[in-house]
Parts: structure tokens; C-alpha cells; sequence
């Protein structure tokens, strides 16, 4: 169900499929070298291709301690290069950019096929590790713990014992 999910747009299985020569620069896990070849495999204009910053990630769980959805690498676009505009028709957004809509949806098994299909694009990649999850290794609290003293609320004692100050 999730290689479904996976990009098959790749120069590899262009090639299978008996795309012309043209669209399929180089063989299987190598880089699209010309940025002609590339926007025409992609779509993408040529001047974005060697600008383009895709940061690759795995999704934070919820706020429960389901992990749906959280065990795949996703990948999405940075826009500091896409320029966007109010339809005036509409008023819908548009952009220059046809990648720049298609926020996280790729995913991926593991974060090395990420990296791997955005440098076969020629895409400059921002690897981002998971933050390791404390709470698992916390000790569980006890009900008793509710009703600990914590201290006075609003303020503190006063000390009543003031030692005094150490003889010279």
C-alpha cells in the first residue's frame, strides 16, 4: 500500500517504459546533469532547478501516542524561490513553480531514497534527524504524586533558622 505512495517519475523508469532518449539523461542513480534535460523530465523552469531546496523529514507524532503516518520520510519544498501572485479573476493564488503546490506528498521508506531521488533531480538537500523521543525512557508517575506538598503557593517561608556568618 505505501510504494503506491512512492515518486515513480524517476529517469530509471522513464527509460523502461520506452521514453525517447532525449528525456532520460543517464542511467539509474545518477543526476540529471543539463538543466534542459531536467525541466522537461520535471516541468520545472530551468532557472529554479539548480536553486531548488527540498527538506526531507519524518512527521512528529500527535498528540497521543498513536504513530500513524509517522514512519515515512517526507519530503517538501522550500519557496524561497517561488514566486506567487493573486489571480485577478478569481483571486486564487498562482505561482510560476508547478512543484511548489505539491507540498508533502511525497513520502518515502527511508530517508537515504529521499535524498537519493532529490539528488537524481539535482535538488539541494536539508536532511532533518527525528529529535529522540525522552518520554519513553521517563519514569511513569504515581497517582500518590497528585497529592504530593509542593511548597506554599503564592509564597515562600520565611527561613527561621538564619545561621550565622562564618567566623574569620
Amino acid at each position: 500500500m505505501l510504494a503506491a505512495r512512492l515518486p515513480l517519475r524517476t529517469a530509471a523508469s522513464l527509460r523502461r517504459a520506452g521514453a525517447p532518449r532525449a528525456l532520460c539523461s543517464k542511467a539509474v542513480g545518477e543526476s540529471i546533469a543539463d538543466n534542459t534535460k531536467a525541466s522537461t523530465f520535471t516541468g520545472t523552469p530551468a532557472s529554479l532547478l539548480g536553486k531548488r531546496i527540498v527538506k526531507i523529514f519524518q512527521p512528529p507524532h500527535g498528540v497521543q501516542n498513536g504513530n500513524q503516518n509517522t514512519t515515512v520520510w517526507r519530503m517538501q519544498w522550500e519557496d524561497e524561490y517561488t514566486k506567487r501572485w493573486t489571480n485577478p479573476l478569481m483571486g486564487w493564488t498562482s505561482t510560476s513553480d508547478p512543484l511548489s503546490n505539491t507540498h508533502m506528498t511525497l513520502e518515502f521508506h527511508t530517508a537515504e531514497d529521499a535524498v537519493r531521488f532529490a539528488e537524481e533531480n539535482g535538488w539541494i538537500v536539508e536532511v532533518q534527524q527525528p529529535k529522540p523521543n525522552t518520554e519513553l525512557h521517563a519514569r511513569p508517575k504515581k497517582y500518590a504524586d497528585n497529592f504530593k506538598w509542593k511548597g506554599p503557593k503564592g509564597r515562600a517561608f520565611p527561613d527561621l533558622y538564619i545561621p550565622p556568618p562564618p567566623k574569620k
